[in-house]
């Protein structure tokens, strides 16, 4: 837990030299913690500014998405499932929606109650503010955040909020009598807890590479088709500009489907694409753009409670997702999708035509895309009418540290009764009840595995020129892997009936 305020002196007047007090500066993101946690649960800043008059702005904040409990059940347009949970677009934060200051020497906070917040008040201080909410100073003080110095006021207020706000820093902490805000960091000052942004998502050199694996299966009615992709990106170059790093990239690719019929004998041919390409990858710091390939619209807003509609329509209803970041066990900051309701999955979001909440829930079509800072985009699952899939970062070479291991590009590129490495054939691709196998070295074993590196089957001995029963198998991709005197030998292999 971060502990970011030392109470150091309280007294009963107010501090020399409080006396530029600024709730919000509008070129920073605060970033706050609800658990106590170095985890960012909510981030605000200023999306938008209306001049009121001399020293005098109305400051709009951003928005998040949120559980809406008294929202009315979706229509027919969001499905009739029972087992979803309502969501509100366009919800306030826990500090409200809008923050105003005059001469910067009076605040008004306004969200379900506006409270008013008089810097340059002495100790014991009371007031009322708009709609008769009645606020007290009962503290002043001088700590220590983010390990400098500054003025601090508490105040309580007739509604249950306490918060206390510092001179230099802003909102501190905010107590609504049910959760505590904890402010960790800020964004623009680079203090403490220092929530992602593109660059830090996708932050890459020459010679780092990324390998996915991905696996999907759908239905045109007659034939059900598997399909095995793999995807290496190597960074050759890197170029920085002001707001954004361009990178030169060498993406090497394949896929094999195969498929088999859903009644009777229809004929569901497979086949083997490859293909090698050199891509520009652009990088904008501060948000997404369709240059940045291995992003997502999904990451068009980064901040925790972020919810992005309208971004594609399928029939008459746009899609969001809700985003959350969170800490894991290497210090990286994790971005995905996260419902709000307790199936713990990652949900769609779909807009009623007669309010502003989002319905989400399992019937309907699911994506999860997750990244995490300095590896990028690590994976992705979709669950769609007739089609479903996956993919994963497999392997990785990020600033000279290696995860997994990086397939060859003649492994990624090779195909049917050529796959797999010098001197090893393995045939015939797809397979259905035999494989044989020609290897120039002898072989001391084999093992045969599926996608996740998992035995399938396991043998010893030679296998030059000889065959294999996988009539045991089920259908679908897997990597042969053989044991012989001068090292380890893989190839590809598809079982399909």
């Amino acid at each position: 837990m971060r502990t970011l305020l030392l109470s150091i002196a309280v007294g009963s007047c107010a501090i020399a030299h409080a006396q530029n007090w600024a709730l919000l500066n509008p070129t920073y993101k605060y970033n706050y913690s609800n658990d106590g946690s170095d985890t960012i649960s909510n981030q605000i800043f200023v999306t938008h500014i209306d001049t009121l008059g001399v020293d005098s702005f109305r400051y709009e904040l951003n928005r998040i998405g949120v559980v809406c409990d008294t929202c009315p059940t979706p229509n027919f347009e969001c499905g009739s499932f029972s087992d979803g949970t309502i969501f509100r677009n366009d919800g306030e934060q826990f500090t409200g929606g809008v923050a105003i200051t005059a001469s910067g020497s009076t605040w008004l906070i306004k969200g379900n109650d506006t409270l008013m917040i008089p810097v340059n008040v002495a100790l014991g201080s009371i007031w009322t503010g708009p709609g008769g909410v009645i606020g007290m100073v009962t503290a002043i003080s001088e700590a220590s955040a983010f390990g400098t110095l500054d003025s601090l006021r508490t105040i309580a207020y007739s509604t249950g909020d306490t918060l206390t706000m510092a001179r230099d820093h802003g909102l501190l902490s905010w107590s609504n009598g049910i959760l505590d805000h904890l402010l960790i960091g800020i964004n623009g000052s680079e203090e403490g807890a220092q929530f992602p942004n593109m660059l830090d998502m996708f932050d890459y050199w020459p010679g780092d590479v990324l390998e996915y694996h991905g696996e999907g299966g759908s239905t045109d009615g007659l034939c059900w088709y598997g399909r095995h992709w793999i995807s290496k990106f190597t960074i050759l170059s890197r170029e920085d500009a002001p707001g954004r790093s361009d990178y030169q990239v060498r993406q090497v690719t394949s896929t094999y489907s195969w498929g088999q019929p859903v009644f009777g004998s229809w004929p569901c041919p497979g086949d083997f694409f490859s293909w090698v390409d050199t891509l520009n990858l652009g990088v904008v710091h501060d948000h997404w753009t369709p240059e940045n390939f291995l992003g997502n619209r999904w990451v068009a807003k980064l901040w925790p409670g972020a919810l992005d509609t309208a971004i594609f329509t399928d029939l008459y209803t746009p899609y969001g997702m809700v985003l959350k970041a969170e800490i894991d066990q290497d210090g990286h900051y994790t971005i995905g999708g996260r419902s709000l309701d307790a199936w713990g999955q990652s949900h769609l979001l779909c807009t009623t035509l007669t309010d502003s909440t989002l319905f989400g829930s399992p019937a309907l079509d699911d994506m999860d895309r997750t990244y995490v800072s300095r590896i990028g985009y690590t994976g992705s699952d979709y669950l769609a009418f007739e089609h479903s899939g996956s993919e994963h970062l497999f392997a990785s070479i990020i600033r000279g540290m290696q995860t997994g291991d990086i397939s060859s590009d003649d492994f990624i590129l090779s195909a049917g009764e050529q796959d797999g490495e010098e001197g090893l054939r393995v045939y015939p691709v797809p397979a259905d009840q035999e494989i044989f196998i020609a290897s120039a070295v002898p072989t001391e074993s084999w093992t045969i595995m599926d996608l996740g590196g998992r035995p399938a089957m396991i043998g010893l001995g030679s296998l030059s020129s000889n065959s294999i029963d996988v009539s045991v198998l089920p259908t679908g991709p897997y990597v042969m892997e053989l044991v012989t005197a001068n090292g380890v030998m893989r190839t590809r292999l598809i079982i399909a009936r």
